[in-house]
């Protein structure tokens, strides 16, 4: 089960390159980041897990934590298409995903496929398989809410 909003979330479309950029770096000084590589062939993508959000990240944060009780963010973060993805796969808990930059699209296991634009966001019951496919460079945010 999903449920699909378009242009929901105006400070998530603020967020910039730069201060993504400034969090990856963070997260790799004290390694708390996620590299997903497939093989060497196919772009990389990366996870990023900490509370610490510089600049228009905060800001997209403090948007989820008002709008949806959002409990933590993850960025997800990748350079190309076809970058490497956790693939299908399903969640323990209610997941939020929120497009920062770029495009994302999401398929479900219905044969449904959501394309998600910078403020579109996506509601993924738990339990529900789905699988990120990456289109070209992208930043997407990912809450845990109620």
């Amino acid at each position: 089960m999903y449920r699909h909003c378009k242009n929901k979330f105006e400070k998530c479309k603020d967020v910039t390159w730069d201060d993504v950029m400034k969090k990856l770096s963070y997260e790799f000084s004290i390694g708390s980041h996620k590299f997903i590589a497939e093989s060497p062939n196919i772009p990389p993508s990366f996870v990023m897990h900490t509370n610490k959000f510089p600049g228009t990240l905060f800001d997209a944060f403090e948007e989820l934590r008002v709008k949806e009780n959002a409990m933590d963010m993850h960025v997800y973060m990748s350079l190309g298409g076809n970058s490497s993805t956790f693939g299908r796969h399903k969640d323990g808990n209610n997941v939020l995903i929120v497009q920062a930059i770029g495009k994302i699209h999401y398929a479900f296991d219905d044969g449904n496929v959501v394309t998600l634009k910078p403020g579109d966001s996506l509601l993924i019951k738990k339990g529900t398989y789905h699988n990120p496919i990456v289109s070209g460079p992208r930043v997407t945010l990912s809450a845990s809410v109620p």
